[in-house]
Protein backbone atom coordinates (compact mmCIF):
# COMPACT_ATOMS: atom_id res chain seq x y z
CA UNK A 1 0.00 0.00 0.00
CA UNK A 2 2.95 2.40 0.68
CA UNK A 3 4.62 1.51 -2.41
CA UNK A 4 1.36 2.46 -4.04
CA UNK A 5 0.91 5.93 -2.46
CA UNK A 6 4.71 6.63 -3.41
CA UNK A 7 4.55 6.20 -6.44
CA UNK A 8 1.26 7.94 -7.09
CA UNK A 9 3.21 10.89 -5.27
CA UNK A 10 5.80 10.44 -8.20
CA UNK A 11 3.48 10.60 -11.15
CA UNK A 12 1.98 13.25 -9.63
CA UNK A 13 5.22 15.27 -9.04
CA UNK A 14 6.11 14.57 -12.89
CA UNK A 15 2.64 14.87 -14.11
CA UNK A 16 3.17 18.99 -12.19
CA UNK A 17 6.49 19.34 -13.75
CA UNK A 18 4.94 18.35 -17.35
CA UNK A 19 2.11 20.45 -16.96
CA UNK A 20 4.04 23.27 -16.18
CA UNK A 21 6.69 22.83 -18.72
CA UNK A 22 3.83 22.66 -21.45
CA UNK A 23 2.54 26.13 -20.13
CA UNK A 24 5.92 27.79 -20.32
CA UNK A 25 5.98 26.56 -24.06
CA UNK A 26 2.60 28.04 -24.46
CA UNK A 27 3.63 31.48 -22.97
CA UNK A 28 7.23 32.06 -24.96
CA UNK A 29 8.86 31.43 -28.10
CA UNK A 30 9.89 28.07 -26.95
CA UNK A 31 6.29 26.55 -28.26
CA UNK A 32 7.96 24.82 -31.31
CA UNK A 33 9.79 22.17 -28.83
CA UNK A 34 9.15 18.33 -28.02
CA UNK A 35 8.39 17.22 -24.51
CA UNK A 36 10.32 15.05 -22.97
CA UNK A 37 9.42 12.01 -20.73
CA UNK A 38 12.53 12.84 -18.49
CA UNK A 39 11.26 15.01 -15.25
CA UNK A 40 14.84 16.16 -14.75
CA UNK A 41 14.76 17.76 -18.27
CA UNK A 42 11.53 19.40 -17.67
CA UNK A 43 13.29 21.36 -14.07
CA UNK A 44 16.01 22.09 -16.42
CA UNK A 45 13.77 23.39 -19.69
CA UNK A 46 12.24 25.24 -16.62
CA UNK A 47 14.93 26.80 -14.96
CA UNK A 48 16.05 27.64 -19.06
CA UNK A 49 13.25 29.21 -19.98
CA UNK A 50 12.79 31.02 -16.00
CA UNK A 51 16.46 32.79 -16.51
CA UNK A 52 15.65 33.88 -19.74
CA UNK A 53 12.47 35.69 -19.04
CA UNK A 54 14.43 37.39 -16.31
CA UNK A 55 17.35 38.65 -18.12
CA UNK A 56 14.57 39.59 -20.79
CA UNK A 57 12.60 41.54 -18.19
CA UNK A 58 16.07 43.27 -17.00
CA UNK A 59 16.78 44.33 -20.76
CA UNK A 60 13.65 46.06 -21.28
CA UNK A 61 13.72 47.98 -17.74
CA UNK A 62 17.22 48.63 -18.92
CA UNK A 63 15.88 50.48 -21.83
CA UNK A 64 13.47 52.10 -20.51
CA UNK A 65 15.72 53.71 -18.43
CA UNK A 66 17.98 54.56 -20.92
CA UNK A 67 14.87 55.88 -22.73
CA UNK A 68 13.60 58.23 -19.94
CA UNK A 69 17.25 59.67 -19.29
CA UNK A 70 17.84 60.26 -23.26
CA UNK A 71 14.35 61.77 -23.49
CA UNK A 72 15.24 64.20 -20.39
CA UNK A 73 18.22 65.32 -22.01
CA UNK A 74 16.34 66.12 -25.09
CA UNK A 75 13.64 68.25 -23.18
CA UNK A 76 16.14 70.45 -21.24
CA UNK A 77 18.26 71.32 -24.33
CA UNK A 78 14.65 71.87 -26.12
CA UNK A 79 13.84 74.17 -23.38
CA UNK A 80 17.40 75.49 -23.30
CA UNK A 81 16.95 76.37 -27.35
CA UNK A 82 13.62 77.78 -26.67
CA UNK A 83 14.68 80.16 -23.67
CA UNK A 84 17.67 81.34 -26.18
CA UNK A 85 15.33 81.29 -29.62
CA UNK A 86 13.14 83.60 -27.01
CA UNK A 87 16.27 85.71 -25.59
CA UNK A 88 17.88 86.51 -29.53
CA UNK A 89 14.12 87.38 -30.22
CA UNK A 90 13.74 90.22 -27.90
CA UNK A 91 17.19 91.56 -28.25
CA UNK A 92 16.61 91.50 -32.42
CA UNK A 93 20.18 89.60 -32.69
CA UNK A 94 20.77 89.62 -36.80
CA UNK A 95 19.98 86.16 -38.80
CA UNK A 96 24.15 85.36 -38.75
CA UNK A 97 24.08 85.71 -34.72
CA UNK A 98 21.67 83.63 -34.72
CA UNK A 99 23.14 80.97 -36.68
CA UNK A 100 26.21 81.09 -34.83
CA UNK A 101 24.23 80.85 -31.90
CA UNK A 102 22.44 77.82 -32.94
CA UNK A 103 25.83 76.30 -34.44
CA UNK A 104 27.61 76.34 -31.43
CA UNK A 105 24.18 74.81 -28.76
CA UNK A 106 24.70 72.07 -31.41
CA UNK A 107 28.14 71.07 -31.02
CA UNK A 108 28.17 71.76 -27.24
CA UNK A 109 25.12 69.27 -27.17
CA UNK A 110 27.29 66.73 -29.51
CA UNK A 111 30.19 67.06 -27.47
CA UNK A 112 29.45 67.07 -24.20
CA UNK A 113 26.31 64.94 -24.33
CA UNK A 114 23.76 67.59 -22.88
CA UNK A 115 25.84 67.53 -19.74
CA UNK A 116 28.38 70.00 -17.75
CA UNK A 117 31.23 67.86 -16.32
CA UNK A 118 31.95 70.59 -13.56
CA UNK A 119 28.34 70.70 -12.62
CA UNK A 120 28.24 67.10 -11.97
CA UNK A 121 31.23 67.29 -10.10
CA UNK A 122 31.18 70.44 -8.00
CA UNK A 123 28.80 68.83 -5.06
CA UNK A 124 31.60 66.17 -4.61
CA UNK A 125 34.00 65.79 -1.78
CA UNK A 126 37.03 68.44 -2.38
CA UNK A 127 39.50 65.40 -1.85
CA UNK A 128 37.64 63.43 -4.83
CA UNK A 129 36.61 66.41 -6.64
CA UNK A 130 40.30 67.47 -6.79
CA UNK A 131 41.23 63.30 -7.68
CA UNK A 132 39.24 63.53 -10.55
CA UNK A 133 40.30 66.19 -12.05
CA UNK A 134 43.74 65.63 -11.82
CA UNK A 135 42.99 61.93 -13.42
CA UNK A 136 41.08 63.91 -16.48
CA UNK A 137 43.39 66.81 -16.43
CA UNK A 138 46.95 65.49 -15.65
CA UNK A 139 48.22 64.18 -18.91
CA UNK A 140 47.03 67.33 -20.59
CA UNK A 141 49.05 69.56 -18.30
CA UNK A 142 52.23 67.72 -18.56
CA UNK A 143 52.49 68.07 -22.18
CA UNK A 144 53.85 72.21 -21.03
CA UNK A 145 57.45 71.88 -20.91
CA UNK A 146 57.60 74.11 -18.33
CA UNK A 147 54.98 72.15 -15.92
CA UNK A 148 56.99 69.23 -16.25
CA UNK A 149 59.55 69.32 -12.87
CA UNK A 150 56.02 71.11 -11.05
CA UNK A 151 55.37 69.40 -7.51
CA UNK A 152 52.34 67.56 -7.23
CA UNK A 153 50.60 70.33 -4.76
CA UNK A 154 51.10 72.43 -7.66
CA UNK A 155 49.77 70.33 -10.37
CA UNK A 156 46.98 69.99 -8.16
CA UNK A 157 45.63 73.56 -8.06
CA UNK A 158 46.20 73.59 -11.82
CA UNK A 159 44.00 70.90 -12.42
CA UNK A 160 41.61 72.01 -10.69
CA UNK A 161 41.40 75.48 -13.17
CA UNK A 162 40.50 73.60 -16.19
CA UNK A 163 37.61 73.91 -17.33
CA UNK A 164 35.84 72.37 -20.28
CA UNK A 165 35.17 74.48 -23.19
CA UNK A 166 33.66 74.14 -26.91
CA UNK A 167 34.43 75.94 -29.61
CA UNK A 168 32.50 75.64 -32.76
CA UNK A 169 33.95 75.46 -36.35
CA UNK A 170 35.29 78.99 -37.64
CA UNK A 171 35.44 80.69 -34.12
CA UNK A 172 38.38 82.97 -33.31
CA UNK A 173 39.48 81.90 -29.75
CA UNK A 174 42.30 84.37 -29.65
CA UNK A 175 42.83 87.13 -31.67
CA UNK A 176 46.16 88.07 -32.38
CA UNK A 177 47.24 91.22 -30.23
CA UNK A 178 44.86 90.92 -27.73
CA UNK A 179 45.86 90.06 -24.36
CA UNK A 180 45.88 86.54 -24.11
CA UNK A 181 43.49 85.14 -21.68
CA UNK A 182 43.58 81.63 -20.71
CA UNK A 183 46.13 78.70 -21.80
CA UNK A 184 43.94 76.54 -23.89
CA UNK A 185 44.33 72.49 -24.34
CA UNK A 186 43.02 70.80 -27.26
CA UNK A 187 40.97 67.55 -26.54
CA UNK A 188 39.03 66.78 -29.81
CA UNK A 189 39.19 68.61 -32.88
CA UNK A 190 41.50 70.69 -34.32
CA UNK A 191 43.07 74.54 -34.02
CA UNK A 192 44.16 76.40 -36.96
CA UNK A 193 46.48 78.76 -35.73
CA UNK A 194 47.45 81.98 -37.75
CA UNK A 195 50.83 84.52 -36.86
CA UNK A 196 51.06 87.50 -38.91
CA UNK A 197 54.75 88.05 -40.32
CA UNK A 198 56.89 90.82 -41.80
CA UNK A 199 55.83 91.90 -45.06
CA UNK A 200 52.36 90.96 -45.09
CA UNK A 201 53.06 87.26 -45.00
CA UNK A 202 51.27 85.04 -42.34
CA UNK A 203 53.02 81.74 -40.80
CA UNK A 204 50.07 78.94 -39.84
CA UNK A 205 49.84 76.24 -38.20
CA UNK A 206 47.60 72.93 -37.52
CA UNK A 207 47.18 72.21 -33.41
CA UNK A 208 46.06 68.69 -33.38
CA UNK A 209 44.60 66.59 -29.80
CA UNK A 210 47.41 66.94 -27.03
CA UNK A 211 48.12 70.18 -28.14
CA UNK A 212 48.01 73.24 -26.31
CA UNK A 213 48.03 77.25 -27.05
CA UNK A 214 48.77 80.50 -24.81
CA UNK A 215 51.42 79.77 -23.08
CA UNK A 216 52.87 83.26 -23.48
CA UNK A 217 51.34 83.76 -19.96
CA UNK A 218 53.96 81.73 -19.20
CA UNK A 219 56.92 83.74 -20.65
Amino acid sequence: MLRGNMLSVNLTTRNHWKSMWWKLNNDTFGNDLEPTSNWLEVIFSICIVLAGLLLFTLLIGNIQVFLHAVMAKKRKMQLRCRDMEWWMRRRQLPSRLRQRVRHFERQRWAAMGGEDEMELIKDLPEGLRRDIKRYLCLDLIKKVPLFHNLDDLILDNICDRVKPLVFSRDEKIIREGDPVPRMVFIVRGRIRRNQSLSKGLVATSVLEPGGFLGDELLS
